[in-house]
């Protein structure tokens, strides 16, 4: 802690460890599955699920029964469907079924909305284009990334292309595959996975009927990404090199070893801490905002699991058990809580459909990290308050244009503001000095 004077104004520095609690907001932020995975989860707790060899998607309960299902008797081109999304406002279901280049949407009673397939999609490569990683907007629309003809695009509620856009600088055999929105501040996340070498993670700036090109990191072989609405970093399925990544918004890039090919990440955005499916070590791992390993589940108890889908609200976190067949939730200490729902023929992923959190301070850091800011006190208001004395204006003028140099978030008063140095009641100078005290732009 350090104390400065500055005319009359002490500056406080302090190096503060802050931690926000979830506050609801009209937002919204989609849960991740790997590249061909995917868990969603609605606002009632409720798990969508698909199963690839068994050509349906299942609405499952919290406890794990099944709701409802649409399979391939209800639409043939139900076929391998991989990832999937919730819209938590109405609990409708998007679908991307990379294999026969189709798109659903689902009511949230898995009634059939709206059916895109080929060049009903895109018109290139004769709708030939691999949809995968479908990511609800704020309005209700859905992004998706179309691999192989490397487009990013966005349809509006009724299938409407609304957002169409190419990333010319991918190499030759790079291909988009996974996708993470950040509605807080208007991000798409991409893993670009390069089949004949090192891949890349992109980040995109979005409205409502557009998206531009931010940055890229290369190095990476990524399987799938998710985002803190919170905090804006960027978590990594690092498969290719075995690892966990995380990107700061400003770029800065931790990464986290001891895992074999994790294909799914997850974060819980309520402790900003990453659950984390280890599928070449037949684990689930949950990571704090550090990267140590907080939990993980015990040996034997899953096969490959392919995706992780975090329910914030609870901490709890879905599970796609690939190779035993079945679909599991985990409490917060990484143990089972439910009966493990059975019957599916490759669960490939689950998707969860929550409302996130914006928080509008966005510089303050996730627990751990260090948030510095000063605060402003101005002392001995009774004398700023005398006649003939003009410190008050001074003062004020001094914080605000200051405000952004120093770092000021509040402002505090020590003293009244009185006319007489040994009276506490009111004069008419408070009057004259309420005026500078209101042209404060700072708490």
């Amino acid at each position: 802690m350090s104390w400065q004077k500055f005319r009359g104004v002490t500056l406080v520095s302090l190096a503060l460890v802050l931690a926000l609690a979830m506050v609801p907001s009209t937002g919204m932020s989609i849960a991740s599955g790997p590249a061909d995975a995917s868990i969603a989860n609605n606002e009632a707790k409720d798990c969508w699920a698909t199963d690839y060899n068994g050509n349906r998607v299942v609405k499952l309960s919290a406890d794990g029964s099944v709701i409802c299902e649409f399979s391939q008797s209800d639409n043939p081109f139900m076929v391998g469907p991989v990832t999937l999304a919730i819209n938590p406002a109405d609990g409708s279901c998007w679908v991307a079924c990379t294999y026969t280049n189709t798109v659903f949407k689902l009511s949230s009673q898995c009634g059939e909305q709206l059916c895109l397939h080929g060049t009903q999609i895109h018109p290139a490569n004769g709708g030939a284009v691999n949809p995968s990683s479908p990511r609800i907007d704020e309005d209700g629309g859905c992004w998706f990334v179309l691999a192989w003809i490397k487009h990013i695009v966005k349809f509006d509620n009724y299938g409407n292309m609304i957002v169409d856009v190419i990333d010319p600088n991918l190499a030759a055999y790079q291909y988009p595959v996974a996708m993470a929105i950040d509605h807080c501040t208007h991000k798409l996340w991409v893993a670009e996975l390069n089949y004949l070498g090192s891949g890349s993670v992109s980040r995109w700036s979005y409205t409502a009927n557009s998206c531009t090109f931010d940055a890229r990191w290369d190095g990476f072989k990524a399987a799938w990404v998710d985002v803190d609405p919170t905090n804006g970093y960027c978590w990594v399925a690092d498969a290719g090199n075995n690892r966990i990544a995380k990107i700061s918004p400003a770029g800065a890039i931790s990464y986290f070893y001891g895992f074999n090919q994790p294909s799914c990440v997850s974060v819980d955005p309520n402790y900003h801490c990453c659950w984390v499916a280890d599928q070449g070590n037949n684990r689930v791992v949950r990571l704090d905002f550090s990267g140590s390993v907080v939990c993980q589940t015990n040996p034997g108890l899953l096969n490959q699991p392919t995706a992780v889908e975090v329910d914030p609200t609870f901490g709890t976190c879905w599970v796609s058990d690939t190779g035993n067949n079945r679909v599991m939730k985990l409490g917060f200490t990484c143990a089972p809580l439910m009966q493990e729902t059975t019957g599916f023929t490759q669960a490939l992923g689950l998707g969860l459909g929550y409302r996130s959190v914006c928080v509008q301070y966005t510089d303050v850091g996730p627990i751990g990290e260090p948030v510095v800011f000063s605060f402003a006190i101005i002392t001995d208001n009774h004398i700023h308050a005398l006649p003939g004395y003009d410190h008050l204006n001074r003062v004020v003028d001094w914080i605000n244009a200051n405000k952004d140099a120093e770092n000021i978030r509040f402002v505090m008063h020590l003293g009244d503001i009185t006319d007489e140095l040994y009276r506490c009641r009111s004069s008419p100078y408070i009057d004259q000095v309420k005026p500078a005290l209101d042209q404060l732009q700072v708490p």
